[in-house]
């Protein structure tokens, strides 16, 4: 069984998303016997309450995903996940009062060529992972 895992920023993530992957697995998609391979964007099943991962003019977006192969969430033996594995770590540390919009956003290390001494412009990403 072949397993992918694929961490993705999709910044243009509308047209992107199914693009790159498209672009991405092409070679990966049939199995020998000529059987067409699944990918699931697990970040669709998100458990957390985080409205997105970026933050861009006062809108959050979800451009932070993870996807991963049909077989890694049936797998009965070795590594595992499931659909709902995804989360965005959101703590309060990570977040700062938008100077702009209402709302926070990301505390990010720089605004513009500023330092700010926070993290970064995008909220982390997790997606947990098991071994039978």
């Amino acid at each position: 069984m072949c397993i992918i895992i694929c961490k993705s920023e999709n910044n243009n993530y509308r047209r992107f998303n199914s693009l790159i992957i498209r672009i991405a697995v092409k070679s990966l998609t049939t199995d020998a016997k000529g059987a067409e391979r699944v990918f699931v964007n697990v970040s669709k099943c998100d458990r957390s309450k985080a409205p997105g991962t970026y933050r861009y003019q006062g809108t959050w977006e979800l451009i932070d995903q993870f996807i991963v192969s049909e077989g890694l969430l049936k797998s009965t033996d070795g590594l595992f996940t499931r659909y709902d594995a995804f989360r965005i770590f959101d703590e309060d540390f990570l977040l700062v009062r938008d100077p702009k919009y209402p709302g926070s956003m990301p505390f990010s290390t720089y605004r513009g060529y500023r330092y700010q001494g926070g993290f970064s412009d995008h909220l982390p990403v997790l997606l947990d992972l098991g071994f039978h």
